[in-house]
């Protein structure tokens, strides 16, 4: 029995079966699934799934089969043909194994074309108990641990002005209970817009990336915590003409700590988890698609691109003076208005929302 397709269905996995050879077809007796969520620092216990059905598409020949995956998180799987032993259901001697994730996503660079995702997993064929072994070990703990994001939206009410505010917040829920000595998660955020990357006079160092802002998060819960945050300051604080001793302004006083209105696709976040260890090296970059900037409600994890890691020293390196540093990340600013300039945000918007975490 070999693996012809897999692909998202229905909030399923479908799996296409390439079926049985002839001389063995009438002892076929299902398929067996084992399989577990990938989880660094955990030994979670396999969970299995028979589907004794033998049946074959009458058009394609091939046998489909469904199973419960969450999309987008990781997984490792065993796959096992099942035959009759006399009036016995048996596994075969070898099984296929394989690690990967499944997204109904049609957008995103990790998407295949077909979205077949059958090649994304490496499939192996192994013995069936070298395969159950492997799938039984304990997961190693990171040495740069990270939490793990269950949601990620943004919602936008309606539009940005000065007397409102930005008028717009991120929900984000993590669970942090596989990460030994946890202390708290820290979010990184700053507005950072490459398309000044294309203007010749415009240093991308000086004007597309703005200042890093970092909120403190010290709930702690093993089912998960729940915040909401507000969008970035904007990156266009800095002037663009703006050289180390020149007379050219370094702050635009006009958009001096203003934060950004509606939702932008050049925002950034980045989750950065502690522990009794120190700050991990390590952060979880957060997407922001395009397609999430009007007015509304939007499940970001399924609009473009996945979470990715990001090595934080890469964050840094710029002069000192232009206070874009990583490292130079400033205590969120809070609600008073008398830190902004007169595009304030303030806590006065028109958004019925839960409390802002660090503002």
């Amino acid at each position: 029995m070999g693996i012809q397709k897999l692909r998202a269905l229905n909030g399923e996995a479908e799996f296409q079966f390439i079926k049985p050879d002839s001389s063995v077809i009438n002892d076929w007796a299902g398929i067996k699934f084992r399989y577990r969520k990938i989880t660094a620092g955990a030994n979670p216990v396999l969970e299995e799934y028979v589907d004794a059905g033998v049946g074959l598409n009458a058009s394609t020949g091939f046998a489909h089969r469904m199973i419960a995956l969450d999309y987008e998180d990781e997984y490792e799987l065993v796959i096992t043909a099942l035959y009759w032993n006399g009036v016995t259901r048996t596994e075969s001697e070898f099984s296929w194994f394989g690690s990967g994730y499944l997204s109904d996503r049609i957008e995103g660079s990790d998407v295949p074309f077909t979205l077949d995702w059958k090649d994304r997993w490496n499939f192996t064929l192994l013995p069936t108990a070298e395969a159950v072994a492997d799938a039984s070990l304990p997961f190693p703990a990171p040495a740069n641990p990270k939490v793990i994001v269950e949601e990620w939206s943004y919602r936008n009410a309606g539009p940005y002005t000065a007397n409102r505010g930005a008028n717009g917040e991120i929900k984000l829920k993590f669970r942090h209970d596989h990460i030994t000595n946890y202390v708290k998660l820290w979010v990184y955020r700053r507005e950072f817009d490459t398309n000044f990357m294309k203007r010749s006079t415009w240093d991308i160092n000086k004007y597309g990336a703005g200042r890093w802002e970092k909120v403190e998060v010290t709930a702690t819960d093993a089912a998960g915590v729940t915040i909401h945050i507000r969008q970035p300051l904007q990156a266009g604080e800095y002037d663009p003409y703006y050289l180390n001793g020149s007379s050219n302004v370094f702050r635009n006083t006009s958009k001096n700590k203003v934060v950004q209105q509606a939702g932008k696709s050049t925002f950034e976040f980045i989750l950065v988890a502690e522990t009794s260890a120190g700050l991990s090296s390590i952060g979880v970059k957060m997407p922001f698609p395009t397609s999430a900037t009007g007015t509304g409600e939007y499940k970001l994890l399924t609009l473009g691109e996945r979470p990715e890691d990001i090595t934080l020293s890469t964050l840094s390196g710029y002069a000192t003076v232009l206070e874009k540093n990583f490292d130079q990340a400033i205590t969120a600013l809070d609600g008073d208005t008398a830190k902004y300039s007169y595009l304030t945000y303030n806590n006065a918007r028109t958004v019925t929302t839960p409390t802002i975490t660090g503002n």
